[in-house]
């Protein structure tokens, strides 16, 4: 089952116009001051912002938009979408409309509306937050991790420098005794291009046991996105993921965990997508007589999923089992009637057929029997009589003269998978012969 959640953005607001009187800003001279572009609220002029971008709700991150009219004259701003801005926001451009895609790749410079491209979706631009809103239908998004970023939008940064200091002052005093104790913390980055330089030391002073500077961690570090690992070079420290953290001087190269993660996550979303999407379809048309599909069950290599039947004309066959105990009283060719679980016998009574084949084996009752003839199907007449299986039952085909259960005038459909029970006519015997077998056996005795 396929769910699209839609995750709804608060709708533009829409201020009423106005109209500023000009007067009270009359200095006097002959020229006015043109106000009127106040008059429609917040309005927003054109051109490129640097916005922070919410998609359903969700920080995306922080990108250059273009905002324009959406039509010339209608004085409503809106932010233009193109290619590149869809990926950036989670667009898959392989679940665009054939017309979507027609509009990207001949829009030019114009401006495309999100509204347009995606039914349903829709953009809206704070010019006082700086920030753009964006709804879209999750059926069109990437299938990722979610703070997932695309290794082409990495960047180095920009050049930068920090510095973080903890300091604090502790005196106590007890029996005549006074300990004062100062305490200093640096911890200071330099950021050049892709490197990275971090220092962190503490100096402490005491009136007992006087002053005391400590290095902590001096190291400089580079991250590389082609093999998504980073390079360390200095005194660090261990992550302790496995053991104790504890010092090291020298040069580490390992690879960047968290990304690590959120792509083999990643992968297995994508995994789960494409195993739910797809799509098993039979060689021929047919009406299903079995189905072993349960929800939420994977299939092995060797499980029957659906036995379809392909003879839209012929005869309806009834698969029957007969359990070991009563094989031995079983032939081809015996009549047996069927109570069928849908027409209830003390109404419709029981219908007629007869026996064609037996299997010469038992058959474990894994999978559905096949019917004789059938494509993949063993003909139990061609069996040849092997090892028995005590844990299953022997299995005996009957062919149905119609397809129909016949009642009072009445003609009822007998369908493929309905269940019956069977009853078969082993010998037949007069009332007078039934109730004197007992002396004519002692007799012969």
């Amino acid at each position: 089952m396929g769910v699209s959640a839609h995750a709804w953005a608060d709708a533009p607001q829409h201020f009423a116009q106005v109209e500023f009187n000009d007067q009270f800003l009359d200095a006097g001279g002959s020229d006015k001051v043109d106000i009127s572009r106040f008059n429609k609220g917040q309005q927003v002029l054109p051109g490129t912002y640097r916005v922070e971008a919410f998609v359903n709700e969700l920080w995306r991150g922080k990108f250059d938009v273009e905002i324009r009219e959406a039509s010339p004259g209608s004085g409503e701003m809106q932010p233009c979408f193109n290619s590149d801005l869809l990926e950036r926001v989670g667009v898959d451009l392989r679940k665009l409309s054939p017309e979507a895609t027609a509009k990207l790749e001949s829009a030019g410079k114009a401006c495309l509306v999100l509204s347009d491209l995606i039914p349903s979706a829709y953009a809206s631009f704070d010019g006082g937050e700086q920030r753009v809103d964006i709804s879209l239908p999750q059926i069109v998004m990437f299938s990722r991790a979610r703070g997932y970023v695309d290794p082409k939008y990495w960047d180095e940064g920009v050049p930068a420098a920090t510095l973080q200091y903890n300091a604090n002052v502790y005196h106590s005093s007890a029996g005549g005794y006074a300990n004062d104790t100062q305490y200093l913390g640096v911890i200071g980055g330099l950021n050049a291009g892709p490197w990275r330089f971090r220092y962190q030391g503490n100096l402490t002073n005491s009136n007992i046991g006087g002053q005391h500077y400590q290095s902590v961690q001096t190291y400089v570090q580079r991250g590389f996105s082609d093999i998504k690992s980073q390079l360390t070079v200095g005194d660090t420290f261990t992550d302790g993921a496995l053991f104790d953290s504890y010092g090291v001087r020298g040069v580490t190269l390992r690879e960047l965990d968290a990304r690590h993660t959120r792509d083999v996550q990643d992968v297995r979303t994508r995994f789960e997508q494409e195993r739910q999407d797809v799509t098993i379809s039979a060689p021929k048309g047919g009406t299903v007589t079995f189905s072993g599909l349960v929800a939420g069950r994977m299939l092995a290599a060797s499980d029957v999923a659906l036995v379809i039947a392909t003879k839209e004309n012929g005869p309806l066959r009834a698969a029957l089992s007969i359990p070991s105990r009563r094989r031995g009283f079983v032939r081809e060719g015996q009549t047996i009637r069927l109570k069928f679980d849908a027409f209830p016998y003390a109404k419709f009574g029981t219908y007629e057929a007869h026996i064609d084949s037996i299997s010469g084996t038992t058959v474990l009752p894994a999978s559905p029997p096949s019917p004789p003839g059938t494509p993949g199907g063993s003909d139990p007449v061609e069996e040849t009589p092997g090892a028995k299986d005590s844990d299953g039952d022997y299995l005996a085909w009957a062919t149905l003269r119609s397809n129909t259960f016949d009642f009072d005038g009445q003609h009822f459909a007998i369908l493929p998978g309905m269940r019956a029970t069977a009853s078969i006519v082993v010998e037949r015997r007069s009332i007078v012969e039934w109730v004197l077998a007992p002396l004519f056996r002692m007799l012969r005795g």
